[in-house]
């Protein structure tokens, strides 16, 4: 293809058996000027096996292509921003505002362990081996593939971010890189006996939030942002905030996490949960006890009628109990005790469960389920009645 007018041609010579080709790429300084940058590489070995002996042939598979690649640059000029500067003067401004302060805290702890390792890095020189070659620093030091994921996708963050900003042009180079292989891990639960044991050892308010936990699927941010004018423990439907609430029942409508409200993890997470009358009277206690009674006060408070701190019961009650009664203890493991007893209980649908757990997917809430092995024993039972012979079966059990 014949190069087009005012297509730079750059400068191709020999040196120590390798074609070197210097040329000029234009970039944007922090000032928004446009700047031209010489740069200057080794792109084909012009001695050996493989080598490529004459120029023509040179300049026809590997410099026009470059030129016509680096002339569509110049009129999308990219920035000579480094990775730091756009971290600290663009990302937080045009995307972490948008996360939830969970996430904003996720970013936070990532570019911790970005920074030492491509934050002097210009975003215009990060390359797709670049990427590869950070993902396998954090492998090596023993991250695990989930975190080295978790990596991968933040560095994408940050590219697609500055695509949208018109900073970066070219494919965004961590979409180009294949996360490694993720094994799923099961996240300890209870059995309807550890349940019990829990729920006899722990001492109140945290008897009272596993209970509610496992009885309806609140996770812990539900239950400690649990305000009082969200609980309708009478026998007649109440209106809050232009809402009816059904009798007997309690509404999720905020998240307590890290000191402050927030909105829910997701939109199905805003749900109605049916009330008990003994999970209506264990909250009647609670509430009568509580000392602050006002409808925007949360329902379990600590000493000052601030939301209980879920962390410190984590720490400070679940763990020494869990090591005494040798089985785990944590507030997820409260969920996932839901899901596998209301799994285990014959005639509830499963949109039903959807519903109370909060999820957007079925698949979601059986993952969260240990399945019934002792109901579907049932099955090769069967199976194994039609294919041996009944007195063979009894010599092989």
């Amino acid at each position: 293809m014949a190069r087009r007018r005012r297509q730079q041609r750059g400068y191709l010579y020999r040196r120590h058996g390798s074609w070197i080709l210097e040329w000029r790429e234009y970039r944007v300084d922090e000032r928004g000027n446009s700047i031209a940058v010489r740069k200057c590489a080794a792109i084909a070995r012009c001695e050996g096996p493989s080598a490529i002996k004459s120029e023509q042939q040179v300049r026809r598979e590997i410099v026009d292509p470059l030129m016509r690649e680096l002339d569509r640059r110049v009129l999308l000029p990219e920035t000579l921003m480094t990775v730091r500067d756009f971290w600290n003067e663009r990302f937080g401004r045009y995307h972490l505002w948008k996360l939830k302060p969970a996430g904003r805290r996720h970013y936070e702890y990532l570019w911790r362990k970005l920074d030492p390792v491509i934050g002097d890095r210009r975003l215009a020189d990060i390359t797709p081996d670049d990427v590869e070659r950070v993902l396998a620093h954090f492998h090596q030091q023993g991250l695990s593939a989930q975190t080295v994921t978790h990596l991968r996708n933040a560095i994408s963050a940050i590219f697609r971010c500055a695509k949208r900003l018109g900073l970066h042009h070219r494919e965004n180079p961590a979409s180009l890189v294949e996360p490694p292989p993720i094994e799923a891990r099961r996240r300890p639960t209870l059995t309807a006996e550890q349940a019990r044991l829990v729920i006899a050892a722990l001492p109140s308010p945290a008897r009272e939030m596993a209970t509610l936990s496992m009885a309806c699927s609140l996770n812990v941010a539900e239950l400690c942002g649990l305000r009082q004018k969200w609980v309708n423990l009478t026998e007649y439907p109440i209106s809050v905030e232009g809402e009816v609430l059904a009798p007997l029942s309690l509404a999720v409508r905020e998240n307590y996490s890290n000191g402050q409200y927030g909105t829910l993890k997701t939109g199905r997470r805003r749900r109605i949960v049916p009330l008990t009358p003994e999970l209506a009277g264990m909250l009647r206690s609670i509430i009568e006890r509580d000392v602050d009674k006002s409808p925007d006060a949360p329902v379990f408070q600590s000493r000052t009628a601030r939301p209980v701190d879920g962390h410190n019961i984590a720490s400070r009650i679940f763990r020494p109990l869990g090591k005494r009664l040798g089985f785990p203890i944590t507030w997820h493991s409260f969920r996932r005790a839901h899901s596998t007893l209301a799994g285990m209980l014959d005639g509830i649908p499963i949109e039903d469960r959807v519903a109370l757990m909060g999820h957007a997917d079925a698949r979601m809430t059986l993952y969260y389920s240990i399945p019934d092995i002792e109901r579907r024993r049932a099955i090769p039972a069967k199976i194994l009645s039609q294919i041996v012979p009944h007195g063979e079966s009894e010599k092989a059990s």
